[in-house]
């Protein structure tokens, strides 16, 4: 039996707050008439003897109008955001040296445009400037992309000389010379009262504010000379992964008319993908008007190309809705993925400086979490049909990606849900079948969606993930391991633990994964697992398949007697049972107690101790090979010690022994010094729970845990504000405070869970 170290103890007590009663959290105008009317003619004068004939009639008033975005002034039709002598309006001339540039007179050009001879052009597409000023095309050609050419590039279109996308162009919506009407937009295509998929009605077009340097964040606001606009803001560099292409922040991997490099145009009838010019999108995308989209979140080609939403809808897994799901955000109309988008990295609108990019929702300049850095993003070469086994390595259309290679079919027991092998027992956009989405603040737990993870997992964000191997999340949430270390214990090391193998930055046990069957990389077929490190339809002896998986029913935490029955988290499964606070102790055997315990309500003293080494020096001190340590060895052990060391061991013993195998090891509580029992409290739950989280009390050290972290104790505030049974509250809290779940949980369990039960009618 292990000896509690004897020291000193402190006398504070910290105060319940209401928060731990709720157990653990687990404008366009349209041009006028420009035509003009013609007098009369004069009467032809009479032949000798004759009468004159009569006055020649009027010509017909109304005339033609102005294309669409052109303004009838004096007769001419003008662009008035680019004539300098008619800026912004008809008859407002600019100063000599001044050029007109989005409606407003200055000394430089704006928004990518290009002064020539006093006027600002977009030489991508003019084809008296095209390319650079004073470069005409020929006759019969147009520019496109800076170039001149026969044939329009980039899904755009020619329409009478110039190459125009209809899918935004007024004066050609959805073909040449189709106008829309005074007061309408053209939106994908169609003329319409709105602007559609998150863009803005600006001057009679939608636009994309936060890229577009001519209305750069809001309408009218555009960027100086040499500045592009990037998430929203005029800047001198491009954010996210995006590069500057005269002017504009574009994304090379899919800009027909910057292919994987500025000024590279895709031929007529080709696509970029994936920063190459061909014939077909790659990588589970569509090609929808000259670009490669994907139609799972594309508000523009919701499910199929053409089909927008409505105005204030966004697109998620194919279909218009008026929220985003599994885990995505709402950023300007389109859901986000905040843990890997660099443009939307942790919130909306945090944008990741050039070369930066974004995995678990911080900015930084290696991926982690078994991701690896493709250009700006951090994929999952496994599961990345742009990407499969390699960057760059695109899987064909109808293929997808599974275990890093380009198949027809998914393995390694995952699931094929649309281009993307996913595992529906973890992905809340698609929880125990394709296409089921878990709903805003749940989780996808052994595929079912629920509030709190389950199995010994933790809630990091949307997902549960196994904090003991997630190099993302290893320990706790959000603390990631460094570049070439893997998760192993919950420790960020260069080598894995016993009985576990490194698989590029993951610990996995060879011996069951079906992703690494025996070896990395070894996946087995689909409906197979693996089991004893071998692919097969059946399991081992001693195990079930659960899923994809071989398990224990008798001890794994997340089929525990049977599949999918799941324990709480800090809650140990031994003898098929989830065993409650104290369970442990009617195992009978000392031993299986003591390891139950530690597997399962004792963890995190054990862990704490594990990172100190003092306390592990004194816990090896205290219980050597012999198994024998008597009182002279005992007084040496402590003598030669800390008292952060003495504190850290003793919590481990009063859980292990006063909490949990008391019965089944034969301990005194009177004579081991245990603490006295807080439940049954005359001062009732509030008295019970401050005298367990208290110095000194069963809960100690999950308080301290909690208030070493910011975050823990930032959503117990929240909480605490919350009116009582409102549950959408909670769920606010939990989501605005996701890395202090983990470790409220904690101390919740342990309060009402072991101290309190009677007191608070806890579990």
């Amino acid at each position: 039996m292990s000896n509690k170290a004897q020291s000193p103890r402190g006398g504070w007590r910290w105060a319940l707050t209401a928060a731990f009663m709720s157990l653990a959290v687990a404008s366009w105008t349209g041009c006028s008439d420009g035509g003009s009317n013609t007098t009369g003619g004069d009467g032809g004068s009479g032949a000798t003897g004759g009468s004159g004939g009569p006055g020649g009639a009027g010509g017909a008033g109304g005339g033609d109008a102005c294309p669409s975005g052109q303004t009838d002034c004096n007769g001419t039709c003008t662009l008035t955001n680019i004539d300098p002598a008619n800026c912004g309006a008809c008859g407002k001339a600019c100063a000599e040296g001044e050029v007109c540039a989005a409606g407003e007179c200055g000394l430089t050009c704006s928004g990518g445009t290009t002064n020539c001879a006093g006027k600002c052009v977009d030489t991508t597409i003019d084809p008296e400037n095209c390319g650079m000023c004073g470069t005409a095309c020929a006759e019969g050609e147009v520019c496109s992309g800076g170039k001149c050419g026969t044939q329009c590039v980039g899904g755009t279109t020619n329409c009478d000389g110039q190459c125009v996308d209809t899918t935004l162009d007024p004066a050609n919506c959805g073909m040449c010379g189709t106008a829309c009407a005074a007061g309408e937009v053209c939106a994908n295509g169609q003329c319409g009262l709105a602007c559609v998929g998150g863009t803005t009605n600006c001057n009679g077009k939608c636009v994309d504010i936060t890229i577009d340097a001519l209305n750069c964040g809001m309408c009218g606001t555009a960027c100086p000379a040499g500045q592009a606009c990037s998430n929203g803001q005029c800047a001198t560099q491009c954010v996210g992964g995006t590069t500057n292409c005269n002017g504009k922040c574009v994304d090379t991997t899919i800009d027909p008319l910057n292919c994987g490099m500025c000024g590279t145009t895709c031929a007529a009838g080709q696509v970029c993908a994936n920063g190459s010019c061909g014939l077909a999108c790659v990588g589970g995308t569509t090609n929808c008007n000259g670009k490669c989209v994907d139609t799972t979140l594309d508000p523009l080609n919701c499910g199929m190309c053409g089909t927008a939403c409505a105005n204030g809808q966004v697109c998620s897994n194919g279909m218009c809705q008026l929220a985003c799901v599994g885990g995505t955000a709402n950023c300007n109309g389109k859901c986000i993925d905040l843990s890997l988008d660099p443009l939307n990295c942790g919130a909306c609108g945090a944008a990741c400086a050039f070369g930066e990019v974004c995995t678990a929702g911080k900015c930084q300049l290696n991926c982690v979490g078994q991701t690896t850095k493709c250009g700006a993003l951090c994929v999952d070469v496994k599961t990345d049909t742009a990407n499969c086994g390699m960057c760059g390595k695109a899987c064909a259309a109808g293929q997808v990606c599974s275990n890093g290679t380009c198949q027809l079919t998914c393995v390694g027991g995952s699931t094929k849900c649309g281009n993307e092998c996913v595992d529906t027992e973890t992905d809340p956009t698609n929880c125990g079948m394709c296409g089921k989405n878990c709903a805003a603040g749940q989780v996808c737990a052994a595929g079912q969606c629920n509030l709190n993870c389950v199995g010994g997992t933790v809630k990091c964000a949307n997902t549960c993930v196994d904090t003991k191997s997630d190099p993302g999340n290893c320990g706790a949430c959000g603390n990631v391991c460094g570049a070439g270390q893997v998760c192993t214990n919950g420790q960020c090391a260069a080598q894995c633990g016993p009985g576990t193998t490194k698989c590029g930055n993951v610990c996995v046990d060879t011996k069951l994964d079906p992703s690494n069957c025996g070896a990395c990389g070894n996946a087995c077929a689909a409906g197979q697992v693996c089991s004893n490190g071998t692919c097969g339809n059946t399991c081992a002896a001693g195990t079930t398949k659960c899923g994809t998986e071989c398990v224990d029913l008798q001890t794994d935490e997340a089929n525990c007697g049977m599949c999918d029955t799941a324990c709480l988290a800090s809650i140990a499964c031994y003898a098929g049972v989830c065993q409650p606070p104290g369970g442990c102790d009617t195992l009978g055997d000392c031993g299986t107690c003591q390891q139950c315990s530690f597997d399962g309500i004792c963890s995190d003293e054990l862990a704490t101790c594990a990172n100190d080494p003092t306390c592990v020096t004194l816990f090896n001190c205290l219980n050597p090979a012999s198994g024998v340590c008597d009182a002279n060895c005992q007084n040496m052990c402590v003598q030669q010690t800390t008292q952060m060391a003495i504190d850290e061991y003793n919590n481990i013993i009063e859980c292990l022994f006063c909490q949990e195998c008391g019965t089944s090891c034969g301990v005194d509580p009177v004579a081991n010094g245990c603490p006295a029992s807080c439940d049954n409290n005359a001062q009732g739950c509030s008295g019970c729970y401050a005298c367990a989280a208290g110095m000194g009390g069963n809960c100690e050290d999950d308080l301290a845990i909690c208030l070493a972290n910011p975050e823990c104790i930032a959503l117990d505030d929240c909480l605490v504000a919350c009116p009582p049974g409102d549950q959408q509250c909670q769920i606010n809290c939990e989501q605005a405070h996701v890395f202090g779940i983990a470790d409220y949980n904690a101390i919740v369990l342990c309060g009402f869970y072991q101290e309190c039960p009677n007191d608070c009618l806890g579990p």
